[in-house]
């Protein structure tokens, strides 16, 4: 059994062990982005708030796949440290070249209707926006 003065000791062991595990960090000297055509490079340092010469927790690898999710340029996003580089790896959702409404004769109906859309012409194609607009 454990007597108090053991299990104080014990309680600080752990937090000791926890606490050093949560707080990992690695100074990022480089970037390695894959997988983009569309965006730019430095386009995907701006929005994920990417800087080089810093040190990047888990916490701050979860910020930066937040952060590039919310522009809805990229269908798949992964980031991982390795050897103090940060590698992005994406897959850009594809662009709508253009929308055609078939079926209905009046012009205006059919601009009020792409008013009404989600996906627009220029932009990512994505899938949920497809089903929200049928």
């Amino acid at each position: 059994m454990l007597n108090k003065k053991n299990f104080i000791n014990l309680l600080i062991i752990i937090n000791i062990i926890f606490f050093s595990l949560s707080l990992k960090a690695e100074v990022i000297n480089s970037v390695n982005i894959n997988g983009n055509s569309r965006v730019s490079d430095e386009t995907i340092l701006i929005y994920g708030k990417i800087k080089n010469n810093t040190d990047i927790t888990d916490k701050e690898l979860n910020k930066i796949i937040t952060n590039l999710n919310s522009t809805n340029f990229f269908k798949e996003i992964d980031v991982e440290v390795k050897n103090n580089k940060l590698i992005v790896n994406l897959i850009e959702y594809p662009l709508i070249n253009q929308i055609i409404i078939n079926g209905e004769k009046s012009n205006k109906i059919k601009k009020e209707l792409l008013k009404n859309l989600q996906l627009k012409e220029k932009q990512s194609f994505i899938k949920s926006y497809l089903s929200s607009d049928i």
